[in-house]
């Protein structure tokens, strides 16, 4: 799992690192320098809580209900999306919890960002993330 996503992750460029960076209003080395640093996170994240048996039904059942792996299709054109974002917001709860502000503080002390941008780009990413999986669940 860890290299799909890595790989997909990386195609986080072009158009689509150009709909992050106008959609958090910043510069593209701040914005592929959170993404680097929010991949762990998001795959120890979602590693984490698919070991138990509820956690890996629970996700397997949420890449089948609302993750084909259409959100790739066009990337930045989804990025962009109010109920993309509004997803992604969600996916975090789940993943992260209370911990998402606590990762947007540290990504952002890292990169330079705003703790709200980063929980904004991870808010972002999670659907990425788990539409790769389903994709990949899928094939």
């Amino acid at each position: 799992m860890d290299s799909l996503l890595q790989i997909l992750l990386g195609q986080l460029s072009g158009d689509s690192l150009g709909a992050i960076t106008d959609q958090l209003g910043v510069d593209e080395d701040a914005a592929q320098k959170s993404i680097g640093l929010a991949r762990p996170l998001m795959i120890g994240s979602l590693n984490r809580n698919s070991s138990s048996a509820d956690g890996a039904q629970s996700l397997t059942k949420a890449l089948a209900r609302d993750h084909d792996g259409s959100i790739l299709a066009d990337l930045a054109g989804n990025l962009m999306k109010p109920s993309v974002q509004n997803d992604g917001m969600a996916i975090l709860g789940h993943v992260l919890g209370e911990k998402s502000k606590s990762a947007g503080n540290s990504i952002g002390k890292a990169t330079g960002l705003e703790t709200e941008q980063v929980v904004q780009l991870l808010a972002m990413l999670a659907p990425v993330v788990l539409g790769a999986l389903g994709k990949a669940q899928r094939e």
